[in-house]
């Protein structure tokens, strides 16, 4: 016990006596991080390790990061005033551009893989960053998409364990281990095309085999394409059926606070919140059965895709169904 006791202390002292030689500040400026560092012998990333981040995404995925890139000239700044996090992107936050940093203390091991995740944020293409960032579901799966590719990288697999590898999500699916489904359905190649060049058919891809993968929810992109698969009959049928996905799926309406989908688009109500339960029961019969008639397949994607074209392709699909034998409620 007491030879125990003994080691651990003269581990302490040593942590201490390191971290003071090479990073004395850290106890001037952010104690409590510094102390906790010598505590939990957390490594201290410095500005070589974001270096050789950065290096390893572009030695890995550098033939698909084209020069256009923002992120080429975006600098990985460390910061203590994150939280809890690892590292944070941003892509423009307050108008100023795009922002990258990175917790100075991290688990001993995981520094430059956490460095690695928001880099590889950094240089994924719009097309795929912005539809996903902006809601819950979508920031999970371009954080499994992220991670999933982070985990390419060199490093010990320790190392390379984060919060994303224990998450299950909601549909019992592992978080990471979707996302390498998700490559297996449409290939590396493809994977990597979608994700840091914006590859439109890849992306479309990509968009596909997620409503199969993660959970499913009616997204933004479902609803613009009721304007134009809708656009000479049947987008009140497709308003009242996504309405209805939302249900089925989320067991909720679409939020009011939403300014990408609006009901007055397509049908007599201002707000979705206005939807009575009796419609809203009526709604969601007829989308089970509607289901059951063209398929889950068919219905989900219709519904669930980030990606523009790949919904409208979808909802064209389902269009002549809805227009024969939905019966309208609102």
């Amino acid at each position: 016990m007491v030879w125990g006791t003994n080691l651990l202390l003269g581990g302490l002292a040593a942590s201490a006596a390191y971290r003071l030689a090479r990073n004395p500040r850290d106890f001037v400026d952010a104690p409590a991080h510094a102390i906790n560092g010598v505590l939990t012998f957390n490594e201290r990333l410095s500005t070589q390790d974001l270096q050789a981040a950065r290096q390893m995404v572009l030695d890995r995925f550098g033939p698909y990061i084209p020069p256009r890139s923002t992120c080429h000239g975006v600098e990985p700044q460390l910061a203590f005033e994150i939280g809890n996090a690892a590292g944070a992107y941003h892509s423009n936050p307050r108008g100023k551009g795009p922002m990258l940093v990175v917790a100075p203390y991290q688990r001993a091991g995981t520094g430059r893989h956490a460095v690695a995740h928001e880099l590889v944020h950094c240089y994924t293409d719009p097309a795929i960053y912005d539809k996903l960032i902006g809601d819950e579901a979508g920031q999970q799966l371009l954080d499994a998409l992220t991670e999933h590719l982070a985990d390419k990288l060199p490093g010990m697999r320790f190392g390379k364990w984060s919060e994303y590898d224990r998450t299950t999500m909601s549909n019992g699916r592992n978080m990471v281990a979707a996302a390498a489904e998700l490559e297996q359905a449409v290939g590396e190649e493809v994977l990597l095309r979608a994700m840091f060049g914006g590859d439109a058919e890849a992306v479309k891809a990509v968009s596909r085999a997620a409503v199969e993968l993660f959970p499913k929810r009616p997204t933004p992109a479902a609803w613009s394409a009721i304007a134009k698969a809708g656009s000479k009959r049947g987008a009140p049928e497709m308003a009242e059926a996504y309405i209805a996905a939302c249900l089925m799926h989320e067991n909720a309406l679409p939020s009011d606070g939403d300014s990408r989908i609006w009901p007055g688009a397509h049908l007599p109500q201002q707000r979705f919140s206005d939807i009575t339960r009796s419609q809203k029961n009526a709604l969601l019969s007829q989308a089970r059965t509607m289901r059951e008639r063209v398929g889950a397949a068919a219905f989900d994607q219709a519904f669930c895709n980030f990606d523009d074209r790949a919904a409208l392709v979808a909802m064209r699909a389902v269009r002549a169904d809805l227009v024969a034998n939905w019966k309208r409620v609102l």
